[in-house]
């Protein structure tokens, strides 16, 4: 029965969901608890895959820095904003230079970092949703300790 309206749904087209279409139509199926669309970890989720998205469809155009929101203009500058305070943004490059956020500012420990603690909470939060043992159970302590040793590295 469940693995029959799991089936159904997948027909119907929820193949060419998001990621957030996915889980939100594996939750309805399954009559479980719906994520909160407002509220962490699904707010950080949707900003990671917008990250992700900017850096994997960039396309190369001309760039000018708006005064206004404090950041370069394009689709992956406009992240700026929304990540500050979600992990450390360096305000220049290395030769201290101000350039956009996106490749160029984004990428750090503290991004990948900020990355791996997101994606693991999504993953946690929608397996409980489940009632379900979480996938990243197999590899918590590898990414516990990974973050535990960053964390040392950045200090």
């Amino acid at each position: 029965m469940l693995l029959e309206r799991i089936a159904a749904m997948w027909k119907s087209g929820a193949d060419r969901l998001s990621v957030e279409g996915k889980a939100q139509a594996l939750l309805a199926a399954l009559q479980a608890e719906p994520l909160g669309r407002g509220a962490a970890p699904l707010q950080d989720a949707r900003l990671l895959i917008q990250m992700r998205n900017a850096l994997a469809h960039a396309k190369s155009e001309p760039h000018e820095y708006d005064e206004d929101q404090e950041c370069w203009d394009g689709p992956g500058n406009r992240l700026e904003p929304k990540l500050r305070g979600k992990y450390p943004i360096p305000d220049t490059d290395d030769l201290g230079a101000k350039m956009p956020f996106l490749p160029h500012r984004a990428f750090s420990f503290g991004c990948a970092e900020w990355a791996l603690r997101t994606a693991v909470a999504f993953i946690d939060d929608l397996y409980a949703r489940l009632g379900a043992k979480s996938s990243v159970d197999g590899i918590r302590q590898i990414v516990k300790e990974a973050l535990e040793g960053g964390s040392r590295r950045a200090e």
